[in-house]
């Protein structure tokens, strides 16, 4: 095994972890914080491993994690969908 695939096995361990840890938290904020870092190592995982596809959906998930994380700023009557 390459080193690059170590760490990229590595960071794809602590991400699981991280959403291991994510649904033991009762509050909203610090669980979608703890969801943002969690999809954020999977983000390196697949980027490392050259898994693109996995990478964009992830990236996906630390943009909804870290707005969902920020309460509702984000939110504008203008804009339905938001």
């Amino acid at each position: 095994m390459e080193p690059i695939e170590l760490i990229a096995q590595t960071l794809g361990i602590l991400g699981s972890i991280a959403y291991l840890i994510s649904f033991q938290i009762k509050k909203n904020r610090p669980f979608f914080v703890v969801q943002c870092v969690g999809s954020f190592l999977f983000m390196l995982n697949y980027l490392l491993l050259g898994a693109y596809t996995g990478f964009m959906m992830n990236t996906l998930g630390v943009i909804r994690a870290a707005c969902l994380a920020a309460g509702g700023k984000f939110q504008h009557r203008a804009i339905p969908w938001v």
